[in-house]
C-alpha cells in the first residue's frame, strides 16, 4: 500500500575551483550548501504524468519509475525549491536527487546511495549532455569535496575563518550551452583546462594550509582562465 505522499529533499552545491575542467578529468572543489534546499513531493493523481524533454525533474522521476518498473502510474509532482536556477548552484542535480527520493518514498521502496547516483547521473546526462558527476556527488554530501571524474571523490577539510560570498550577477547559465561552447574550441582549449586543474590542485593545498590570500589570487586566476574559455 502507497502513501498518500512521498517527500524527498536536497541541497545546493557550489564549485570553489575546477569549473569546466572537471569534465576533463581534472580535479575541482566544491562545497555543498545544505542550507539551500529543494523539497519534492509525489502524490496520487487522476491521470499518469508526462515526461518533458530535457527536464531534470520529470527525468528523474520516469528514472525512478523505470528502475521501479511501475508503468502508467496516476502521480503528480510538487517542487519547492530555494536553489536558483541556472546559478551554476546544482539546481537540476538536487531537483533530479529531491524527485528520486520521493518516488521512492512514496512507493515505500528502499533506496541505496549507488543507486540514487545512477539513477541521478541519467538525470543529468539528460539535462546537460555530459555531466561530470560533480554537482550530483556535491549535492548528496554534507562535506566540502576533491572530485575527479572517472576516479572519485575524497572529503576536504574547509576550515579558513572566512566568509565565501557568492554574488548573483542576474545573467542566467545554461550548463549544457556552456560545455558544448568548451567542447567546440577543441585543443586550443587544453592549455587553459590544464591550468584550472593545476589551480585546483594548489587550491587544496591553500585550504590545508589555510592560507587565505594565496586561495584568493588562485581563484582570481581560474576566473581569468574561464573569461579566456568564453
Amino acid at each position: 500500500m502507497t502513501k498518500k505522499v512521498g517527500v524527498g529533499k536536497a541541497h545546493s552545491k557550489i564549485i570553489l575551483m575546477g569549473e569546466h575542467s572537471v569534465v576533463y578529468g581534472h580535479p575541482a572543489l566544491a562545497l555543498p550548501l545544505k542550507d539551500i534546499e529543494v523539497v519534492c513531493q509525489v502524490q496520487a493523481a487522476e491521470t499518469p504524468l508526462t515526461l518533458k524533454a530535457q527536464d531534470p525533474l520529470t527525468t528523474a522521476i520516469f528514472s525512478a519509475l523505470n528502475y521501479l518498473e511501475i508503468k502508467n502510474q496516476p502521480i503528480s509532482y510538487d517542487i519547492s525549491s530555494s536553489v536558483p536556477e541556472k546559478r551554476g548552484m546544482g539546481s537540476s542535480a538536487a531537483v533530479a536527487i529531491a524527485a528520486i527520493r520521493a518516488v521512492f518514498d512514496y512507493f515505500d521502496q528502499k533506496l541505496s546511495q549507488e543507486t540514487l547516483e545512477m539513477l541521478v547521473h541519467q538525470a543529468e546526462t539528460i539535462a546537460h549532455s555530459k555531466p561530470s558527476g560533480l554537482d550530483a556527488k556535491t549535492c548528496l554530501s554534507d562535506r566540502a569535496i576533491s572530485f575527479t571524474r572517472n576516479i572519485g571523490f575524497k572529503e576536504i577539510e574547509v576550515d579558513l575563518g572566512a566568509y565565501l560570498v557568492i554574488a548573483d550577477t542576474g545573467i542566467h547559465g545554461n550548463t549544457r550551452e556552456a560545455v558544448e561552447k568548451v567542447e567546440a574550441i577543441g585543443l586550443d582549449a587544453l592549455s587553459d583546462l590544464n591550468q584550472l586543474g593545476e589551480l585546483s590542485q594548489k587550491a587544496e593545498g591553500a585550504l590545508k594550509a589555510k592560507d587565505q590570500e594565496l586561495l584568493g589570487q588562485l581563484m582570481s586566476q581560474a576566473h581569468n582562465h574561464l573569461k579566456s574559455l568564453g
